[in-house]
Parts: structure tokens; C-alpha cells; sequence
């Protein structure tokens, strides 16, 4: 286990602490959660110095009013004081916390929609999008001199990445450092994308892993070559996203939860109609857990894509929904009503002919959502509208006082 986090956080001392020995399987399940962890009281200890930095004169008046605890007549401590103390320390504790993920949410990466609370998927040990944006801003760049220089350190990583017989902290180190050549602008030269082809089947190996640390890795890094490479990413999301849908049914939550938010990126930043087939392979999975998932990015697709990725592949788009609305899963049949919508919208006679098809029951729910969401988007244009009227009135009355 790497003990430079408990260092940084707890200061040189702690290299006197000797974790106990672990077997390689408990080691691939721990070593994940208390990285985690670490990182996150990291996080939260730099961002508790800097505030105590910025509102030194304000921290001393507070000190000299109340948090200096007072004694009683007796020489003890006010309980009351104390409990005042404790409470003051929580809020503030609090306000970071709030201010961290407001400082997350509001980065330069574009973050997927995601279905799993960030809250609860934190307290089961399960991979979030929060997890990969801090894995994407943490990114060192490489220096890079040359398009020779980028063709070697692909080619380095590949012959890394293709030997499963090295260790898996170098060839999570490995992954990492594609991260960092994209950062560094390696992007820019021709010799990426020629040798980037050569890590396709490395990759795609290593997304198949047995150990839990390395396919986190890969799914956070093929995520960041999504967002940074947009639809150029394309032919390497050929070779990854079967192996990775199947990572979503794994019993290990750390595995599943990580092809889960890595898919997401990819339909998300990376626009192809080769990509369409290979995703909607999965509403024939016999696990609900993929079919679920399938008709989440489905929504994705519908509503986010351009409509001349969709244009070829409306007849299938069609089966697929059809299919969904009788799915066994209830949130499968929710996310193909919610497509439908985006459907509609696109392919508006296969979605009659679709609607033609349906008994009256199933057609009753789907005419009933697609109605409620319409009104909500009234409501939601209807106040913005007043917003913007409020705002001219006013603008126009101070002209004409003018």
C-alpha cells in the first residue's frame, strides 16, 4: 500500500504506523476504499488550512471573544462553552464540505448525468463521477518535445500494458501516464492517434482485469481520452465498450460502478454511429443491471447527440424501445419511456407507428409521462419567460425616466 497519502496527511511521523501484512485479494479490495478515503481528508485538510489563511484577523476576534474556553470559579471548564465549541467546529466542517463540491461540480469537465447518488455510492465504496473528475484535474502533464517523443512513450505504455505478467502498480502507473501525455498536449501531433491504435487491444485487455485497482484505472483513464479527444476517440471506444458493459453486472461494486460512470463519459463526449449497435447489444443481456444501463445511455444518445449519428439507425432505435417498454425491470421500462420522448423528436412516424403497436394500457403510461414532462418544461420556459419580462419592464422604466 502506498503510504506517501497517510504522510502527506498525517505528517513524516507517520511512517513509524506499519499497516498489517495483506494477502494479494484483500489488498485488491482495500486498497481502493482507504485511497479514497485518504485523498478525500487530503482534500478537506488543504482546503481547512487555506481558509484559515485567508481569515487569520477574523479566527484571532472570534479566539478573543468565545472560543478561548472560559473558566468557572472553580478551575473547570464551561460545559456549555465546550459544547459550543464542538458545534462551531461541525458547522465550519460543514461549509468546507459544501464549498468542496460546489468547486467539483462547477470544473471545466463536462459531467455526465448520472442516475446513482453521489452520497450513497461514496458510503457503499462505489466508484462516482466526483471520483473520476478529481482523477482527471490531479492529471500531471509530460513534457513532450516531439511527435517522435509521443510515438515512443505510446509504445512504452503499450508493451506495458500487453504483459499481464508485470506489475499491476506499473501498469496502473502506465495508464496513468496517457492521462498525463493528453494533458501535456501529446493530442496535438500526428504520431498519437497513428500509435494509438496499437494500444487498442492492450486496452481493451486491461479493462477485462481480475484486479480491481487496474480496471478503475482504465475506466477513469479511457473516460478522461473521451473528454479530451471528443469523437476522435472513436475508434478505440470500438474496441472497449463490449468488454465494459460487461463490467456493469460484476458483484465487485468497485468494477461495476466504474464501467458504469466510464460509459457515461464515452456517450456523453464521443458522437458515432458505429458506436450505436455496439451500445444497444445490451438489451439482450440477461442481466438487468446492463439492460437498465442500456436504455440509460439510450436517453443520453437521444438527447445529447447530433441527428446525423442517430439517422442511420432509427428502424433499431425503434426495436429497442419497443423491447424496453415490456422489460422486466422497472427502471428499464422508465429510461425507454423517457427515450421515447427524446425519440418523438427525432424520428416522429416511426415513433407513431411505434405508438400504433402498443395496447391502450401501455400507451395510457407513456401518453401520461410524456404529458407531465411537456408541462413541467412549460412551467420551467413559462418562469424563465416571466424572469426575462420582469428584467425589460425595469429596463424599459429606467429609459424612459431617463
Amino acid at each position: 500500500m502506498n503510504s506517501s497519502l497517510l504522510e502527506e496527511f498525517l505528517g513524516p511521523s507517520s511512517t513509524r504506523f506499519q499497516l498489517p501484512t495483506l494477502i494479494e485479494e484483500e489488498n485488491d479490495e482495500l486498497y481502493p476504499l482507504v485511497n479514497i478515503k485518504f485523498c478525500r481528508l487530503n482534500r478537506t485538510r488543504k482546503l481547512l488550512l487555506a481558509r484559515a489563511n485567508s481569515s487569520t484577523v477574523k479566527s484571532r476576534r472570534d479566539s478573543d471573544d468565545g472560543t478561548v474556553p472560559r473558566l468557572r470559579q472553580n478551575g473547570s471548564i464551561s460545559t456549555r462553552t465546550s459544547l459550543s465549541n464542538s458545534t462551531s467546529s461541525a458547522t465550519e466542517i460543514s461549509k468546507v464540505s459544501s464549498t468542496n463540491h460546489r468547486s467539483r461540480s462547477s470544473s471545466g469537465i463536462p459531467r455526465p448525468h448520472s442516475s446513482i447518488s453521489t452520497t450513497g455510492a461514496a458510503a457503499s465504496g462505489a466508484v462516482d463521477e466526483t471520483i473520476f473528475e478529481d482523477a482527471f484535474n490531479t492529471s500531471s502533464d509530460i513534457m513532450i518535445s516531439s511527435g517522435k517523443d509521443v510515438e515512443n512513450q505510446l509504445l512504452n505504455i503499450r508493451d506495458t500494458l500487453a504483459d499481464t505478467n508485470n506489475d499491476w502498480e506499473k501498469r496502473v502507473e502506465a495508464l496513468k501516464r496517457i492521462r498525463s501525455i493528453i494533458s501535456g498536449g501529446g493530442d496535438q501531433y500526428d504520431e498519437f492517434f497513428r500509435t494509438l491504435r496499437q494500444l487498442d487491444l492492450p486496452l481493451a485487455t486491461t479493462v477485462k482485469d481480475l484486479r480491481s485497482q487496474i480496471v478503475r484505472e482504465a475506466c477513469i483513464t479511457l473516460a478522461f481520452m473521451s473528454v479530451r479527444l471528443t469523437n476522435r476517440f472513436e475508434r478505440t471506444a470500438e474496441g472497449i465498450i463490449p468488454p465494459m458493459v460487461n463490467l456493469i453486472q460484476n458483484s465487485v461494486k468497485i468494477i461495476s460502478t466504474s464501467g458504469s460512470v466510464a460509459m457515461r463519459y464515452i456517450v456523453t463526449n464521443t458522437q458515432s454511429t458505429k458506436l450505436i449497435p455496439l451500445i444497444l447489444t445490451g438489451i439482450e443481456s440477461k442481466s438487468k443491471d446492463i439492460r437498465r444501463h442500456t436504455y440509460e445511455l439510450l436517453v443520453i444518445m437521444l438527447s445529447k447527440w447530433d441527428f446525423i449519428y442517430l439517422d442511420k439507425h432509427g428502424q433499431l432505435i425503434h426495436d429497442v424501445i419497443k423491447k424496453g417498454l415490456s422489460d422486466a425491470d422497472a427502471d428499464a421500462r422508465l429510461y425507454a419511456r423517457k427515450a421515447f420522448g427524446f425519440f418523438r423528436e427525432h424520428f416522429s412516424l416511426l415513433a407513431d407507428a411505434l405508438l400504433a403497436t402498443l395496447d391502450s394500457s401501455k400507451k395510457k403510461t407513456l401518453m401520461g409521462e410524456m404529458s407531465n414532462a411537456s408541462s413541467t418544461q412549460s412551467l420551467a420556459s413559462v418562469g424563465s419567460s416571466r424572469i426575462r419580462n420582469t428584467k425589460d419592464t425595469s429596463r424599459q422604466n429606467r429609459i424612459v425616466n431617463n
